[in-house]
């Protein structure tokens, strides 16, 4: 009787509460459900992983810096960076909107961590071995008619070994077409 006494004091004090265990879920990030967002992810997931049979997705967005300014560019250029740098002050929860032409799956951190822990990516790599790794997507900045956007995105193959970059939209007869040259680029 008494382990049970010990048990439960233990259990009382290590497990979340109710009230603790919806604290923890209201930090979960809210669904990003911007359709223009989806239309430029897919536009740059189409021009940019050509050589890529199969897209693994972060699956929520994730803000890079890289020196944008608002400030700086021609003046829908500008509104699309402003906006950009408002709307990736919080992360979103990607969804299942992206109209390409290849198989993608959306991936947790917990599940991207799982199958890259403990040294080389082997487990990714054999999970998703058509992918040559995973992507990462910011939120997507527009200027206030639409026309124009800004987003930043890289590919992740594994330890210390990637690149990404941002990338302005234009949209042309309803279609989003990226610019011919990222701005920004990095490698690590």
């Amino acid at each position: 009787m008494r382990r049970l006494s010990i048990l439960l004091m233990l259990a009382q004090a290590f497990l979340p509460t109710p009230a603790q265990s919806q604290r923890r879920d209201s930090t979960e990030p809210p669904a990003y459900t911007v359709s223009e967002a989806y239309e430029v992810y897919s536009a740059i997931l189409e021009s940019v992983f050509t050589e890529h049979e199969q897209l693994v997705i972060l699956d929520e967005t994730f803000p890079h810096r890289c020196g944008m300014t608002p400030n700086k560019g021609a003046k829908n250029v500008t509104g699309a960076a402003a906006d950009y740098l408002a709307v990736n002050a919080q992360k979103f929860r990607l969804q299942t909107n992206f109209q390409v032409s290849k198989p993608y799956a959306l991936i947790s951190i917990d599940e991207l961590k799982n199958l890259t822990s403990g040294g080389p990516w082997g487990k990714f790599f054999a999970m998703y071995p058509k992918s040559g790794g995973y992507i990462n997507l910011s939120a997507v900045g527009f200027n206030q008619s639409k026309t124009t956007a800004v987003v930043a995105y890289d590919l992740v193959r594994g330890l210390n070994s990637g690149n990404g970059e941002f990338r302005t939209l234009q949209k042309v007869d309803g279609k989003w077409v990226p610019e011919s040259v990222g701005h920004c680029k990095w490698i690590y």
